[in-house]
């Protein structure tokens, strides 16, 4: 990840604002989506 991992950045910053949080879910949804459209599974999405 370009700014370290997600669990990092909640260790540092606790609760998200609102807008944090939908930017950061689009940006897993997109890279779930091109791991699918490669053949790719990720089988341990939490």
């Amino acid at each position: 990840a370009q700014k370290g991992d997600l669990q990092i950045v909640l260790e540092l910053e606790g609760r998200l604002e609102e807008s944090k949080a939908i930017k950061i879910t689009k940006q897993v949804l997109e890279a779930v989506a091109f791991l699918h459209d490669n053949k790719v599974v990720h089988l341990d999405i939490k």
